[in-house]
């Protein structure tokens, strides 16, 4: 947890519609709380990072910048790529933990390709209404690619991937990169609500319905919609829950942690669970398919080539073995041991109870 006189205790300025919509699918509010701004700015430590976090970052930055006017004339495809290694760079130097990137991979440069094409599909438009009458709400546009969006007096945010208006209605699209279904096929709350939630921001700023909300896949399928028939109904549920909560993060500014709601479901992808002490609360309960917090002594460390450790842990007087990035961690192979560790993020191996398996992109091994 952050020290105590560097807690930041002004009011939420904005909330994103991404992070609100983890909230609604029964979320953790404090993780809300640390992901808006202001609170944003002082997060902690934080688990290790990688490159789509900072590049959807960049993105947002230029997105604001072109609709200042900036960009007229650059290479948005090579700007996008310079700033995210740039912020990359500067993410080390400051200390955090990240992932190792490769900019010359396949995943990057499609990623960024298709960032730019985006921002070069927002240029166009914003040259084009900078030559004409603004729109009816505020110079905002109303359909296409990359649609600002906002609602609760402007302090819900967010940007829509697609809105489309035709002789069907208004379609109300979202391209996500990773999984949208479940094994059992249901789709991924909290993407269906941030959905739901741009089809009430757009409704209300346009005062028009939508017809439909999808989810797209990096492919470019549709891989799950639903009618207004199913989700409307939802409108005044949300609404609800959004005005509460505003008023709680208002008031929570000297106790935020008070907001905290652990589980292995809400703090398993979570970027502040290092410093999260309602977090601990989980620890040693073990969950097969969740990634969990576990603290024992470290007995025994194995260097592994240049990159990796191999560490002997007793947890509740057992002896568990897992590799691990040796750069996400707070000691080396000439600590002096036992020690007290701490380990964010790691998985029960599912044959071997002898094991565990650590997240590959982002875990974490602290001393205590």
């Amino acid at each position: 947890m952050r020290d105590e006189e560097d807690m930041v205790t002004e009011p939420i300025e904005k909330v994103w519609v991404s992070h609100l919509a983890d909230y609604l699918a029964e979320g953790c509010a404090y993780r809300l709380f640390l992901n808006c701004p202001p609170q944003n700015e002082n997060p902690g430590k934080l688990m290790p990072g990688y490159i789509q976090a900072i590049l959807g970052s960049v993105y947002h930055e230029l997105y604001q910048e072109i609709k200042n006017g900036e960009h007229r004339d650059s290479d948005l495809t090579d700007l996008l790529k310079v700033r995210a290694k740039e912020n990359y760079s500067d993410f080390v130097k400051r200390g955090n933990l990240v992932a190792k990137e490769n900019f010359t991979s396949a995943e990057f440069i499609y990623d960024a390709s298709r960032k730019a094409r985006n921002l070069e599909r927002i240029r166009d438009t914003t040259v084009v209404r900078r030559n004409s009458t603004k729109s009816g709400s505020g110079g905002f546009r109303k359909s296409g690619r990359e649609v600002y969006i906002d609602g609760f007096q402007e302090r819900v945010t967010g940007i829509i991937d697609e809105v489309k208006i035709d002789n069907n209605g208004i379609v109300i699209t979202d391209d996500k990169t990773s999984v949208i279904l479940g094994e059992d096929g249901e789709v991924n709350q909290s993407y269906r609500f941030q959905v739901i939630t741009y089809a009430l921001l757009w409704s209300e700023k346009w005062g028009e319905e939508v017809s439909k909300i999808q989810l797209r896949s990096r492919s470019g399928n549709v891989i799950w919609s639903e009618d207004k028939s199913n989700f409307k109904s939802e409108f005044p549920i949300i609404i609800s829950k959004v005005r509460k909560l505003i008023k709680v993060l208002d008031r929570e500014g000297e106790k935020p942690e008070n907001l905290a709601n652990p589980s292995h479901k809400n703090c398993n992808f979570c970027e502040h669970r290092i410093d999260c002490l309602p977090h601990r609360n989980l620890e040693n309960q073990l969950s097969q398919n969740e990634a969990c917090v576990i603290s024992g002594r470290l007995e025994r460390i194995f260097p592994l080539g240049v990159d990796q450790f191999k560490l002997t842990v007793a947890i509740d007087g057992k002896k568990i073995q897992t590799t691990v990035n040796r750069n996400w961690c707070e000691f080396d192979e000439k600590t002096k041991l036992p020690i007290q560790v701490r380990l964010h993020a790691f998985f029960p191996h599912a044959t071997n109870q002898g094991k565990l398996n650590s997240r590959t992109k982002s875990h974490f091994v602290s001393k205590l």
